[in-house]
């Protein structure tokens, strides 16, 4: 549950949202696309309350890339393109940001079928088949909700970098990784902490104030160091 969150996310601007499990951070995203009714105060979209503003509407500006993607029994293609028609050029454009050229290679070509909820795929590659998806559709609001936690930390940092230079979207985004190389490529980090905004601001003004966001990092570089000494290469908190 949330308690008094008051926050303004600007346009064209990225924001990682971070804190432990249960801190109410993808109930968070969950408000934001007019899942949940019944609140109190008000969500507004360029001064229009998100009340008004329709389903069509909220579908054409907003992508919500969630943790478990879901990848339908047809081709990669189509998974990516949903059916809608798109300049061949964007489209590569699209599969080379998302990494997904080496996969689709290594599998013979667009045409090969996913199976049912993309059982012939990892996590990591229907999350980077969801990322296309999404960045295909040029939604100006993108929400991503662990969208790259089945990534190694290489990848994900390399996502991270690509959708941080795009312009004209607004990219709020639920990460667990507290990596410098991947927190450091957003514009604002929000804590939350039992459902509310507990710190805010860039990475290494956080780090500088040494408050909660500074302890839960140290905790998880930490625990990072013992998992490669045990020859364990990642670690998501």
């Amino acid at each position: 549950m949330l308690d008094d969150i008051n926050f303004e996310f600007e346009y064209g601007k990225s924001y990682a949202i971070v804190g432990t499990s249960g801190s109410g951070k993808t109930t968070l995203l969950k408000m934001l696309t007019g899942f949940y009714d019944g609140y109190e105060g008000n969500i507004r979209y360029d001064g229009v309350d998100l009340e008004k503003i329709s389903d069509q509407s909220m579908f054409q500006n907003v992508s919500f890339i969630h943790q478990d993607c879901f990848i339908f029994d047809d081709t990669i293609e189509q998974n990516i393109k949903l059916f809608r028609e798109c300049d061949t050029d964007e489209f590569e454009q699209v599969i080379k940001k998302s990494m997904l050229q080496k996969l689709i290679h290594d599998r013979g070509g667009f045409d090969v079928l996913c199976g049912e909820n993309g059982i012939h795929f990892s996590g990591g590659e229907k999350q980077r088949i969801s990322i296309a998806r999404a960045l295909l559709r040029k939604s100006p609001i993108l929400l991503m909700d662990e969208a790259t936690s089945a990534l190694d930390n290489q990848t994900a940092s390399d996502l991270e970098c690509m959708l941080s230079e795009m312009q004209g979207i607004t990219r709020i985004s639920i990460t667990h990784r507290l990596d410098e190389s991947i927190l450091s490529e957003y514009d604002e980090i929000v804590l939350l902490n039992n459902g509310k905004i507990e710190e805010h601001g860039t990475y290494h003004k956080l780090m500088e104030a040494k408050q909660r966001f500074y302890a839960l990092s140290m905790l998880s570089r930490h625990n990072n160091d013992l998992l490669i000494e045990k020859g364990i290469t990642s670690l998501v908190f």
